[in-house]
């Protein structure tokens, strides 16, 4: 009988597990990359139901679809947060767990299983995945409760709710007659002669899965059968199934199974080695599908058996068992865990914190490594106004080139090069994307000693002009475009200079350009004498604005000298003290000072 503090002490326990497994799921979404299943999965809920049944895949059927449409429209389409409704399913599938092995072993071997059901790599990779299979592993214990509640006390009801919980696993996936077969198997052997039971939630299942059974005939229809040597495939089996340290688990259930058999000899027991050893022969006839994958019901039975032997153990070995599954949680999936990728994710999240407006993308005609579909979904989740995708880079300063490294289309390549710098990057060499970005100005200023300039951006701009505002005591990151009209230019510096509203120097910065190449890892300094013309460079260079400092509009100049003689050098568009305006900056105190001193700095 239990208390009321037997009831609070056990629900805290279980909220406090719960959120250990949730833990253990979300902590791996942010970084995880969508396959091209799960991005199918998604871009087919932007949909009616209509449509959302219509475009199901043959050998699956549309519930998992039809809850996900709802889903997406009340958490967003984010690849993180949209993959918290499978977190989320397999969270209340553990509680239903909880509530079968309860019934069939105990308050402890509930715990027990909870832990080791949520520990299996299998369920930590299906439960971080946008996929049915994860509503499937929620419903299999709640179709073993039902089941347990029906035969040990018949009632109408019960016959029901049972029938609905079989009709969801048919109606989530057609092979789910396979977790219906353990579950008659399970009541054969535990309830005998109270199997006719089945009569009331198999004629209700039978009847509302008539529609469904065509889908299951052609599925079983479309099976190829090709044998597979069991001693080839076992050891397989059981990666797929725990995941990290295989050969941990494999101790444990032998473990497991020695105490069970040694302590516990009943029906319940027989009944789930059998659960557990049917999958062995079933994965020697190989199907056009993984096997691993279709015996999902097989999860349930392997967390009960797990559950019911540690509880068998003392208390002291039960509980350092389950501390280690709950470290398992948290462990890295092993590389055959590993999800064909795109970098779909990483590349768009990159993208956002570089793209500025006015950007294009273009990519290339032979890099086809991301399917439509999912530029479709990434581009709403990312730029929900839309991307300008084109496929011609003339007429745009900034391009960003999509491309498969070493199957570039020539044309395509020479346009997107012509006039352009290569700079930052990011991506597999399969998908790669690159920034190619022009001068501001085109033409140029052309310098009397041949340096020809060719504008100015703010770096940190998103549109790369001067933000209307800048603060006392930050820092103005500009890129300075150039040219060279003559060869082995040397022996001159330009300075950038922050003036005062009476041109008074403020700060600035002084030195000879030095460009990097980008071209060399890491990238490597180009000297002046060594530019070519007809080739861009540019550099970048730090300008602190003073502090304190009064609000206002600065100009801001730059100088192009001789660095022996200090001797300024003329230009076209120069004031009297051969200073080109770059920009106009306005400043906002947080002080009101008055004028500052002069500060220079180089």
């Amino acid at each position: 009988m239990h208390t009321r503090a037997t009831v609070r002490y056990s629900t805290l326990l279980m909220a406090v597990l719960l959120l250990l497994i949730t833990a253990s799921r979300l902590l791996r979404l942010p970084v995880l990359e969508m396959d091209s299943q799960e991005i199918r999965t998604i871009w087919q809920t932007f949909a009616t139901p209509g449509q959302i049944i219509r475009a199901t895949p043959s050998d699956w059927s549309a519930l998992f679809y039809l809850m996900l449409g709802p889903w997406k429209s009340l958490i967003g389409i984010h690849p993180a947060t949209i993959r918290i409704l499978t977190v989320f399913i397999f969270v209340i599938g553990c509680t239903v767990l909880y509530r079968a092995a309860r019934r069939i072993f105990g308050e402890v071997a509930a715990w027990l299983a909870v832990v080791a059901y949520s520990a299996l790599g299998y369920t930590i990779q299906i439960s971080t995945k946008l996929n049915a299979y994860t509503l499937l592993l929620a419903l299999m214990p709640l179709a073993l409760w039902f089941t347990i509640r029906y035969f040990d006390r018949s009632s109408l009801w019960r016959g029901i709710l049972l029938a609905f919980s079989l009709l969801a696993m048919l109606y989530t996936y057609p092979t789910s007659v396979f977790a219906i077969a353990m579950l008659g198997l399970y009541t054969l052997i535990v309830y005998r002669r109270k199997v006719w039971l089945w009569w009331l939630p198999g004629i209700i299942t039978l009847v509302l899965a008539i529609p469904e059974a065509f889908i299951i005939n052609n599925e079983i229809k479309n099976q190829t059968l090709v044998p597979r040597p069991l001693l080839e495939f076992t050891p397989t089996m059981l990666q797929s199934y725990t995941g990290a340290v295989a050969v941990a688990w494999l101790v444990l259930l032998m473990i497991c199974t020695v105490v069970i058999f040694y302590r516990q000899r009943n029906r319940q027991t027989l009944a789930l080695a059998l659960w557990l050893l049917i999958p062995i022969p079933l994965s020697l006839i190989v199907t056009i599908y993984e096997p691993v994958q279709q015996m999902w019901w097989v999860m349930t039975a392997i967390a009960l058996w797990i559950g019911g032997a540690l509880a068998l153990l003392p208390r002291r070995f039960a509980f350092s068992f389950s501390a280690l599954l709950v470290v398992a949680m948290f462990l890295p999936l092993p590389k055959s865990y590993d999800r064909p990728t795109t970098a779909l994710l990483a590349n768009f999240t990159w993208l956002t914190q570089h793209f500025q407006a006015g950007d294009a993308v273009l990519i290339d005609p032979n890099c086809t490594t991301a399917s439509p579909e999912a530029w479709d979904y990434y581009e709403q989740v990312y730029f929900p106004h839309g991307l300008n995708i084109v496929t011609i880079p003339e007429g745009y300063r900034r391009i960003w080139y999509i491309t498969h490294d070493g199957q570039q289309d020539p044309l395509i390549q020479q346009q997107v090069h012509q006039g352009r710098v290569a700079e930052d990057f990011v991506g597999p060499s399969n998908f790669l994307f690159r920034l190619y970005e022009g001068p501001p100005d085109p033409e140029g200023i052309l310098f009397e000693n041949g340096l020809r300039f060719r504008g100015v951006d703010v770096i940190d701009s998103p549109t790369g002009d001067a933000p209307p505002v800048r603060r006392e005591g930050e820092k103005l990151k500009l890129r300075l475009w150039w040219s060279v009209d003559k060869p082995n230019l040397e022996g001159y510096s330009a300075s950038v200079q922050l003036l005062n509203t009476d041109n008074t120097l403020l700060t600035q910065l002084d030195s000879e350009p030095h460009i990097m190449d980008l071209s060399t890892t890491p990238p490597s300094k180009i000297s002046l004498s060594q530019w070519v013309p007809g080739q861009l460079y540019y550099e970048d260079q730090e300008l602190t604005l003073p502090y304190p400092f009064p609000s206002g509009e600065y100009p801001i100049y730059m100088t192009v000298y001789q660095s022996q003689s200090n001797t300024r050098i003329a230009a076209p568009g120069v004031n009297a003290d051969k200073l080109l305006l770059l920009e106009k900056l306005t400043i906002k105190s947080w002080h009101n000072k008055d004028k500052p001193q002069p500060v220079v700095s180089g």
